[in-house]
């Protein structure tokens, strides 16, 4: 989604085709406000939190069940921020919720903006050259990722931090190379070229590693990490791929899998639909297999990730006048649960969450939106 890629006009042209369709903001949705259960919470926590191209990062714990478990249900919606710019991803700690947003003055700036879970005013903690569509936060600071390009070209890949209640920026990664996925662990930032390399920089700056390089052009955005490990689709193929993070061969972990987000935890890996415009969820265990279809979704969705015993993505409209949704189903298997709802046709979802709730960055409408746990 950073220009030239290929990723970025296929993002751009679903996007411009929501906004003529109409813009979308959140309310409660009635079968998550009928639930018995009343607590929920998803997403990115623990030490390190955020959202970007890829979805996953190490999860804890859980296990799943026929029926959702309590933190897989998210009654009560409330709007913590309205009309802010195109919100491209959000991140959250103990106190606060972060995202990125692309400038209104100019497309190729990032402001990066923080508020309280509580409520209160959007307060800028840093502004930066370059469009960002990921950012993670630790126990001092937030990150997020910038690129530019001129004339089709690009000319600027960096990786930029600041303390989370805002100061001095700093940038530890500069480079001509085009970021495809970006993630983050405890120690270090990893990221996807155009190029089909995989790459990693400590967080307390250096130089870049590289762990893989598939020597083909990316065509995805799927890179998950975990404690050991860094998983991606194969350029150009089907293949579920993996690899030490500190670099040596990889292995090939499951053919015939589809594009899109992967989300990992302690023991499996969950996956998208082989077969496209479904937003079925498949699970394996991390060592490689045959993945098993755990969650029917006729919707196409993006944006799978986990937290707890509970899996949330986004689903696309399946026709007009449909919404779109984000919804929540048990690791173990079941029937999604509506988390987030649009109340116009087309929306652009982010989530990320912790033990408090789930909380949703929208694109189109720039509504920023906690759903209590």
């Amino acid at each position: 989604m950073i220009v030239p890629s290929n990723g970025f006009f296929l993002a751009t042209a679903l996007l411009l085709a929501f906004a003529e369709i109409g813009c979308g903001s959140v309310v409660t949705d009635d079968r998550a406000t009928s639930s018995a259960n009343a607590s929920s919470a998803t997403g990115a926590g623990g030490a390190f939190a955020g959202t970007g191209f890829a979805a996953g990062g190490a999860a804890t714990g859980g296990t799943g069940g026929s029926s959702a478990p309590a933190d897989c249900t998210a009654p009560t919606v409330i709007v913590l921020a309205k009309n802010q710019v195109r919100p491209m991803a959000i991140a959250v700690d103990a106190t606060n919720v972060y995202w990125v947003s692309h400038g209104a003055e100019k497309v190729d700036t990032t402001h990066v903006f923080t508020i309280p879970k509580s409520g209160g005013a959007p307060v800028e903690i840093a502004s930066t050259v370059g469009v960002s569509h990921s950012v993670f936060v630790d126990a001092a600071r937030v990150y997020w990722d910038g690129s530019a390009a001129e004339g089709g070209v690009p000319h600027m890949a960096r990786v930029y931090s600041v303390p989370k209640a805002g100061g001095v920026v700093g940038q530890f990664f500069d480079s001509k190379t085009v970021f495809h996925s970006v993630t983050m662990d405890e120690a270090s930032v990893y990221w996807e070229t155009e190029e089909g390399k995989i790459q990693s920089v400590p967080k307390s700056s250096g130089s870049p590693t590289l762990i893989v390089d598939a020597s083909q052009p990316v065509d995805d955005y799927a890179l998950a990490v975990d404690e050991a490990h860094v998983y991606w689709r194969k350029p150009g193929t089907t293949m579920l791929m993996s690899s030490p993070k500190l670099g040596g061969a990889p292995k090939v972990l499951a053919d015939h899998v589809g594009i899109g987000d992967i989300a990992v935890d302690a023991t499996q890996l969950f996956l998208p639909p082989y077969v496209a415009g479904t937003g079925d969820v498949f699970v394996m265990p991390k060592g490689g297999g045959t993945p098993v279809k755990i969650i029917d979704d006729p919707r196409l969705s993006y944006g799978l990730t986990s937290h707890g015993g509970c899996l949330y993505w986004a689903s696309m409209p399946l026709s007009a006048g449909d919404h779109e949704e984000i919804h929540a189903a048990p690791k173990a298997g079941g029937d999604p649960i509506v988390i987030f709802k649009a109340d116009g046709d087309s929306a652009v979802y982010h989530v990320a969450a912790d033990e408090s709730g789930v909380y949703s960055a929208e694109q189109i409408s720039g509504t920023i939106a906690k759903a209590i746990k």
